[in-house]
């Protein structure tokens, strides 16, 4: 994969934020600097121009139909189910046709067969909506655009707030094989997108072990129309994935040796001697071990963070995949946090896997710096840094060059000096 330029203009709290995207981009700042905003963002770029966001735009089409027959059995009881089944096939068989005519030609009889009582305002609605989607097959930028829309309502809760901004967001390469341009209010977006130049396989944005928590699969369907608001798509989408990788494997692979093998793979069954299952009785998943069987709600939360990444790799990610991790140190023991740095930079080095940490922790930050010249990849390594632009009271994010790393120690390290100074009050007490 080519390197990324991802540059946000006026986002939310985000003022400007200019950054090339190598292997592993780490980005400090403190809470409410913009690190998850521009996470998802990037996120919803990822999604647009990945085969996932091609089954999700798939999905939303096959949900259309599925209307259309839901309004035509119900308003329709008088005809012949035949007609309207033999009319229904057909259109669900150009779900993936090419021809735009044919497509529209579907939906014109479909709305000749009925009566006018079909004809009401939201089936007409569901069928115009289907018809752009059909456009949008028609045309793979628009089709992409359309997709980013949605991902970004489906990141952002308060996706309201979107009509009163005035920014401008782009993803491109330096060869030009990408070049994803979008601006808000959304009145205008463009794209160039070389797939055979470009490529990405999975994106996967991962921000807590507790996507565990919902244990039951079936409760967080991934449609566009699920009104589950705290659950956002992302964490919806890692746990289809982590939930189908743990279905279809026996755990005996899990409970030995990674499937694939690496100087990582090591490090992480040293961690954890075990894996998730789904026990066969609770339909729940479970941490296994040789030792025996755990509730996942009772287990560590360092075990479930490690065992999320575990489970992902063992789900066959490959080179070209992006991985985003916000604050991955928040729920680890220390002595973890340099052992996940260094199977971070291992997995960067050896499966050319992309990482976009977002970071809060001197020591999880500085391990990577350490851990990325040691391994060999300190040229594909970037840090930034997330500050406040007084003027505007909104953050900037700027490159630091490894040798000024040290001011992404000091921005970090407050709380430290806040602490020495209560020690020199502490020590001026007994004088």
């Amino acid at each position: 994969m080519n390197d990324l330029l991802f540059k946000i203009e006026d986002f939310g709290p985000i003022h400007k934020l200019n950054m090339n995207l190598s292997k592993i981009n780490v980005i400090a700042g403190i809470n409410g600097s913009g690190k998850s905003t521009a996470s998802k963002i990037l996120y919803s770029f990822l999604i647009s121009i990945s085969p996932e966001g091609i089954n999700f735009y798939n999905d939303n089409l096959t949900d259309y139909y599925r209307n259309i027959r839901s309004h035509l059995w119900r308003f329709d009881e008088n005809k012949q189910y035949s007609e309207l089944q033999d009319i229904l096939r057909k259109t669900f068989d150009k779900i993936e046709i090419d021809d735009e005519e044919s497509s529209k030609s579907i939906f014109k009889k479909l709305l000749e067969v009925n009566s006018e009582e079909i004809k009401s305002e939201n089936f007409e609605n569901l069928i115009k909506s289907s018809e752009k989607y059909f456009e949008l097959k028609k045309s793979p930028a628009k089709r992409r655009s359309e997709i980013f829309k949605q991902m970004i309502s489906l990141e952002f809760e308060d996706n309201t707030s979107f009509r009163n901004y005035h920014s401008k967001l782009n993803l491109s390469t330096n060869d030009n094989s990408l070049d994803f341009s979008v601006n808000f209010p959304f009145e205008e977006s463009s794209i160039t997108f070389h797939k055979e130049k470009f490529s990405i396989n999975d994106v996967f944005y991962i921000e807590t072990p507790y996507i565990f928590d919902l244990e039951n699969k079936r409760a967080v369907g991934l449609k566009k129309y699920n009104t589950n608001q705290n659950w956002l798509y992302h964490q919806k989408s890692l746990l289809n994935r982590l939930y189908s990788t743990i279905d279809h494997q026996e755990f005996d692979a899990m409970q030995t040796k990674l499937l694939s093998p690496g100087e990582h793979m090591e490090l992480i069954d040293k961690m954890i001697d075990g894996g998730f299952d789904i026990n066969k009785i609770s339909k729940q998943i479970t941490y296994k071990t040789s030792d025996g069987e755990y509730l996942i709600r009772n287990t560590a939360s360092g075990i479930k963070t490690i065992g999320i990444l575990k489970t992902l790799l063992n789900s066959k990610i490959d080179t070209n995949s992006f991985l985003i991790l916000d604050e991955p140190e928040v729920h680890l023991h220390p002595e973890w946090q340099l052992e996940i740095a260094k199977i971070i930079v291992l997995l960067a080095r050896d499966k050319k896997i992309h990482f976009y940490i977002n970071s809060h922790s001197p020591q999880f930050i500085e391990a990577i710096e350490v851990f990325s010249e040691y391994y060999g990849i300190a040229d594909e390594t970037n840090f930034y840094l997330s500050t406040l632009d007084e003027n505007v009271n909104k953050y900037v994010f700027n490159n630091v060059e490894r040798q000024e790393i040290s001011t992404i120690y000091k921005n970090l390290g407050n709380p430290y000096n806040i602490l020495n100074e209560f020690r020199g009050k502490n020590l001026s007490k007994h004088m």
